[in-house]
């Protein structure tokens, strides 16, 4: 090749490589601008979700984030406990797939949600209702939840105590359908604890049941609610006050 026409291609590359550098600062800047002018508290309404044609609201999906969040700060906690977001930015390998665990923890607790609904809403369908056994639990669930909830973490959900109640009603209801569900149901290709086959990230709920259901994402707004953030990591303190246990200071 002759040293004019290694020249040009030298340069078109280059042009190249900058355009597309370009470009790439611009999507980010476009992504930080979005998510700066994100305001969780002013979309407590929207549906995160719509399973069945009937909306799951991000304040109602506020009490699964603060479930999976305190579960994943454990982690944390124990992964560093002088830097508690390290841990949440981790990316890892899941299966075939690799993602951040801030996007890891928020599809499982879209599935625990999905789940909740869906059994509740089967339960609902087959006559199924709750007990005396069954609304005492749901309310010492919902208590326990409550104890734990700080003033920080009440004002970053929106959450109330009576609308944590309402969840862990539907859950305690769903639990109960899938119970009973799954003393019928074909596990011959499965492996595995039913209870977790039959859970909203097992690969029954996931193969079997889910598919059955019109679950729609709001893409949107789930690109802009990033777990880790919400109910742990907040203000001065990095909140691990998890089922009874200490906080830890950053």
């Amino acid at each position: 090749m002759k040293k004019g026409n290694r020249t040009f291609h030298f340069r078109f590359f280059i042009g190249i490589f900058l355009v597309l550098l370009a470009l790439c600062a611009s999507s980010y800047r476009k992504y930080r601008l979005q998510n700066v002018s994100f305001v969780y508290a002013d979309h407590l309404g929207d549906p995160v979700m719509t399973i069945d044609e009937k909306p799951v609201t991000l304040r109602e999906f506020g009490c699964y984030i603060f479930e999976v969040e305190a579960f994943f700060q454990r982690q944390a906690y124990a992964y560093n406990p002088k830097n508690l977001t390290q841990y949440w930015n981790t990316h890892f390998s899941v299966g075939e797939k690799s993602t951040f665990l801030y996007d890891y923890a928020q599809k499982i607790a879209l599935n625990n949600a999905a789940a909740d609904y869906i059994y509740a809403e089967m339960a609902e369908s087959s006559g199924m209702e709750s007990g005396i056994v069954d609304l005492n639990h749901a309310k010492n669930r919902a208590d326990r939840i409550c104890t734990m909830i700080t003033p920080e973490q009440w004002n970053a959900t929106g959450l109330t105590p009576g609308l944590i109640l309402q969840v862990k009603k539907r859950s305690t209801l769903a639990a109960r359908f899938a119970k009973e569900y799954a003393k019928t149901a074909d596990f011959s290709n499965y492996f595995g604890n039913t209870g977790e086959l039959m859970g909203g990230n097992g690969d029954f709920f996931q193969n079997e049941i889910l598919p059955k259901h019109k679950v729609v994402y709001n893409e949107d707004l789930l690109k802009k609610v990033r777990l880790g953030t919400i109910t742990v990591n907040i203000g001065d303190t990095n909140y691990f006050k998890i089922w009874g246990e200490k906080k830890a200071k950053k």
